[in-house]
């Protein structure tokens, strides 16, 4: 065996003072735990303005400060310490007393406020949610995470824009009256359960096609389940007529597909047409200022008959505008003759025979009219019109016809020649010198 030195010896000593001096303390930290108080248990009620304090089980002596207002009294059961007549907003501190040894509980009184109305979704999209703010409330979100366990989305503050969200999911919002400070508690939350929308179309429609347009309208080519909109997407229709429209004004229309608002988000809109409204009314064109007109002289049934036909059109083609029409000849019929007329811009011209068996008798021409329309960058075909329009025929050009023409002629001359001669000499005093000669010759 070792043999313990002096050294060692005073050491241990040391170690064994010092662990008995470890113990008293602990000791005396635990005695003095055990003869402390229980601390004190609070309930408030605001509303009352009064504190319930739960009957110490120890027998502690409980009291409160500052208790110059309060009064203190026991509580319905006869057992708890009822504090009553307290301060709003102030701080009171419950003291147990017990063997000259403490332990408080500080709590401070305020008012409750009534529960406000549940959330009103303003706008949803497929991911966002916004609330309408009401004054004085804050709100908290909460929806599913990925695993689908329901997580805090945005805790209590001023926020009512949620976003991030996911499409078609349900979220859960809760409003509340916000605490004051030292004046009043936090009301009690209501929530509202709403869904985010589901997303558009990836992929916006074709731009709009121009149909027609006027100095107050604007027509453009309207499909099956799209909806157009003239102002910027603020109002939407499913006709392709816009009308009540400024002239010389550009607008720009754009296109989307129909959709359900309460349970899908916008559709992209399309590419915008911009369009500019003519300046006046459009020109419209009437067969009524057509004309129509067969050769001056004799129309011989063995000869050929020349037709002129003129069109309408504004005046001066120069100056057209988008949506004014005309009418050009294009064709004839007449006598079995089928023809397009030479030269067909406003005026056109033709020629039909009309044969020895339409002699003496009235010829049908049907003219037929292209009914054009300027759309900008030319004139596009958009109808036919026929008009019907009638020519008398001579007879037979021949060496009969020549001699019965000839003694018309002669007749003609006669008839407008002799009696003329005759009332110039009645008018005349030719009778009286022809009678002086009669007179004289007598003699």
């Amino acid at each position: 065996m070792t043999k313990i030195t002096t050294v060692s010896k005073k050491m241990l000593s040391l170690i064994m003072a010092l662990l008995m001096i470890g113990s008293a303390v602990a000791f005396s930290a635990s005695a003095a735990d055990e003869g402390a108080p229980a601390k004190p248990v609070c309930t408030l009620n605001a509303e009352n303005r009064t504190i319930t304090v739960k009957e110490p089980a120890d027998g502690a002596e409980i009291t409160i400060e500052p208790a110059d207002k309060a009064q203190r009294a026991l509580a319905d059961n006869g057992k708890d310490i009822l504090f009553f007549n307290l301060v709003y907003g102030t701080e009171y501190v419950i003291t147990a007393t017990l063997n000259e040894k403490t332990s408080t509980e500080t709590v401070k009184l305020l008012k409750t406020q009534a529960v406000p109305s549940a959330p009103v979704c303003e706008k949803r999209t497929a991911t966002t949610l916004k609330i309408s703010k009401v004054a004085g409330c804050e709100y908290k979100a909460e929806g599913p995470d990925e695993e689908g366990n329901t997580v805090i989305i945005s805790d209590w503050g001023d926020t009512v824009l949620f976003e991030n969200l996911k499409p078609e999911t349900f979220y859960v919002i809760y409003a509340r009256k916000a605490a004051v400070k030292d004046e009043y508690y936090a009301s009690e939350a209501v929530s509202l359960s709403v869904k985010t929308l589901k997303a558009g179309e990836a992929v916006a429609v074709a731009k709009p096609v121009l149909l027609d347009k006027t100095n107050t309208t604007i027509t453009v080519k309207a499909e099956a389940g799209v909806q157009y909109s003239i102002d910027g997407g603020k109002t939407w229709q499913s006709s392709g007529d816009f009308k009540n429209l400024k002239a010389s004004t550009s607008y720009t229309i754009v296109a989307r597909k129909v959709f359900d608002a309460s349970v899908q988000e916008a559709n992209p809109m399309s590419e915008g047409l911009t369009v500019i409204t003519n300046s006046r009314a459009s020109y419209e064109a009437s067969l009524t200022r057509c004309t129509f007109k067969a050769q001056d002289g004799k129309r011989y049934a063995n000869e050929n008959v020349k037709i002129t036909v003129t069109g309408d059109a504004p005046a001066d083609l120069n100056t057209v505008q988008y949506g004014d029409t005309r009418y050009a000849p294009a064709s004839f019929e007449a006598a079995g003759t089928k023809a397009d007329f030479v030269g067909t811009t406003k005026v056109g011209t033709g020629t039909f025979l009309p044969g020895e068996a339409n002699a003496d008798k009235t010829v049908v021409v049907t003219v037929t009219y292209n009914k054009l329309k300027y759309v900008g960058n030319g004139w596009a075909q958009v109808g036919t019109v026929t008009e019907k329009y009638t020519v008398k025929i001579g007879p037979v050009n021949n060496t009969m016809t020549k001699i019965k023409e000839g003694l018309e002629t002669v007749l003609n001359f006669l008839l407008n020649t002799v009696p003329k001669f005759i009332s110039d000499a009645l008018k005349s005093d030719i009778w009286g010198k022809i009678g002086d000669l009669i007179g004289k010759l007598s003699k």
